[in-house]
């Protein structure tokens, strides 16, 4: 009985070893580091990864299926180029627009090249990845690109503005893209057979 207990604690502990670990690290920096525990560095950390988080959502869904993605950071970065590139002529709507179409394209095309050509999504993606830093090149010539238009900064402004303590309207789009995945993935035909095709691609 106690070797049972022991081995169900152990299972316990592997399944949400990823919370104990975030506990323990959130416990050890707000004791020991200066002035970590605090609204505003909590909502600055928060900000700093509302994109990585909102990136992770597709990320999630490639590795539920059993495939892997190594252009997804160039992919991130095209679609940045491209937005702040195309920001003069078209806005920041129209070239918002045009940056989420071209990397949906970017990722319809390494999902048939997965899928119906059956190379796999290593070499695929590598492939991609090698292309769209080629493309972001010729795009901008090689150089960085800025924007300082007051529109720039008045978004940018928006996206950090504390609506409530520790939410601004990064985070809160994040979050409410998370819950959307979470939702389709767990209560939806299409998002279990996501599912099902990681666990047996037959």
């Amino acid at each position: 009985m106690r070797r049972s207990g022991r081995n169900s604690l152990l299972a316990l502990g592997d399944r949400y070893r990823i919370y104990i670990l975030f506990v323990a690290v959130f416990g050890f920096m707000s004791l020991f580091a200066p002035r970590f525990f605090n609204v505003f560095n909590f909502t600055t950390i928060l900000n700093a990864i509302a994109m990585n988080a909102t990136v992770a959502i597709g990320f999630t869904v490639v590795m539920i299926c059993g495939q892997l993605d190594l252009s997804i950071g160039t992919v991130i970065t095209f679609a940045g180029v491209l937005t702040l590139g195309l920001q003069p002529a078209l806005g920041f709507a129209g070239a918002i627009a045009v940056a989420i179409v071209a990397g949906g394209l970017v990722g319809a095309l390494n999902g048939i090249l997965v899928a119906k050509a059956k190379i796999n999504s290593f070499i695929v993606t590598l492939g991609t990845m090698t292309i769209l830093q080629g493309a972001i090149y010729q795009f901008s010539g090689g150089n960085s690109i800025s924007v300082t238009t007051p529109e720039a900064f008045a978004l940018s402004d928006f996206l950090s503005n504390s609506l409530l303590p520790l939410v601004t309207p990064r985070i809160l789009v994040s979050l409410v893209l998370v819950a959307i995945m979470e939702l389709y993935l767990r209560r939806t035909r299409t998002g279990r057979n996501f599912y099902l095709l990681g666990g047996n691609k037959n």
